[in-house]
């Protein structure tokens, strides 16, 4: 497929001379992402970082009971909290792969996530949601403007996945419309 341009500053339109295929630059960069993270943590899932400075964080009550009732698969993946006072904790390491946002304000929006989830987490789920979360804050947004160039060198790393049809949530990342599909839609046929 080679870029044609994009629309609407989120779709990047291409075609391989047959057909056009229209594909979604967050969802595309999204698995891409994605696939980079679980290959990184590979071999060591758990690996952590410590914070020169502890994050205090305080927790509502909800957050707290997830909290506690998930630190042992939270330590197993990188995160490093001790309780400093009445529903507060500090925060003193994070996963290795945490991407550019700040780490408090990730831990944050995971709970938010997991307290959303219908049933008790496993430790895979965990993982997983991690990088899911990690993957779609470091990928490029809806109304990103993007080179010629940028979108080849997207679809050449989503060419590269193991899975470059779905986002990992299983959302598509293209579509594909044939000449026959655009008679139709003009009345051509």
């Amino acid at each position: 497929l080679r870029p044609i341009g994009q629309v609407f500053n989120t779709y990047i339109l291409t075609t391989n001379g047959e057909v056009m295929v229209i594909i979604d630059q967050h969802a595309a960069h999204e698995r891409i992402n994605f696939e980079k993270i679980k290959l990184a943590t590979k071999k060591d899932p758990g690996a952590s970082q410590s914070l020169l400075i502890p994050i205090p964080m305080e927790f509502s009550l909800q957050e707290e009971q997830l909290l506690l009732e998930n630190m042992l698969n939270l330590c197993d993946m990188g995160f490093v909290l001790e309780l400093f006072g009445p529903r507060t904790y500090l925060l003193r390491g994070v996963p290795m792969i945490t991407g550019a946002l700040p780490a408090d304000q990730l831990l944050r929006e995971f709970l938010e996530h997991c307290i959303q989830s219908d049933k008790a987490p496993t430790y895979q789920k965990l993982l997983e949601n991690w990088y899911y979360l990690i993957a779609c804050k470091e990928s490029l947004k809806a109304r990103e403007y993007l080179t010629i160039p940028e979108m080849e060198q997207l679809l050449v790393q989503l060419s590269k996945t193991e899975n470059p049809y779905t986002c990992p949530h299983g959302r598509p990342i293209m579509i594909e419309l044939s000449q026959k599909d655009l008679e139709k839609r003009f009345y051509r046929t």
